[in-house]
């Protein structure tokens, strides 16, 4: 392991990176709006995203930084306009939705949590929201969440299960399916959370949503305006700044 710091060893810090992990910003505090987060946020990501760019531009990259429904457009055209954009190879991680979904699905029905599996679609903020309980599925848990029992409401845990499940797709472990929040076209929204199936090159199919309960086609089109719009934001912030 080796620790860099600053504007200036960020180079190096990224120069050959298989895998890069962005967590950096600010949260969210008492009295924040998400418009306060997004002109901070915006701005370090940015920044990051151009240093990808110019040092690692074939890393899959992990968006954590919120807000993820705007950060990632932002990157895309970023990357865009850098001429190195690959849809395949940028993921807003939304996997805490997928953690908490299964931990409040398992504790009501009270069963393991780790035998229960969730998808949850739309974004990661909100509204946009939109956790499948019809369709959770105990056989479909994913290989990479194999043993690690009980799920936490923590960040780290759940950024760390997608960074795992993106190396063991680099690393061509067959059938590594993660909920994602990418470039998609199973909607009419330029980018979607759904379950996504990772391997060699990042990205290797984007999954539809699957049947529906009318509750949940209800929420989808109810999500799709502000999904819309924090889409918008971030193409329009990349554009501008």
């Amino acid at each position: 392991v080796a620790g860099y710091a600053g504007e200036e060893q960020l180079g190096e810090a990224l120069d050959g990176s298989d895998i890069v992990i962005i967590p950096a910003g600010v949260p969210r505090k008492p009295g924040m709006t998400r418009d306060d987060l997004f002109k901070i946020n915006a701005v370090i990501v940015k920044s990051l995203r151009t240093a990808i760019a110019k040092y690692c531009p074939n890393a899959l990259v992990n968006m954590i930084s919120n807000p993820v429904n705007s950060t990632i457009p932002i990157a895309a055209e970023v990357f865009k306009n850098a001429g190195t954009f690959d849809e395949r190879k940028l993921f807003g991680v939304t996997t805490l939705d997928v953690v908490r979904a299964k931990t409040f699905y398992a504790g009501k029905v009270k069963v393991p949590v780790a035998e229960v599996n969730v998808p949850v679609v739309g974004g990661h903020a909100g509204i946009t929201i939109l956790p499948l309980f019809s369709q959770e599925g105990g056989t479909e848990v994913v290989e990479a969440k194999a043993g690690k029992g009980s799920a936490t409401l923590s960040m780290a845990y759940a950024g760390a299960v997608f960074a795992d499940a993106c190396l063991k797709g680099l690393n061509g472990v067959p059938d590594i399916v993660e909920c994602s929040f990418v470039q998609s076209s199973i909607t009419d929204l330029p980018f979607f959370a759904s379950k996504v199936r990772l391997g060699k090159n990042g990205l290797e199919e984007v999954f539809g949503l699957g049947p529906l309960s009318d509750y949940e086609q209800q929420g989808l089109e109810s999500l799709k305006p502000e999904l819309k719009a924090s889409i918008e934001k971030g193409v329009e912030f990349a554009n501008q700044n």
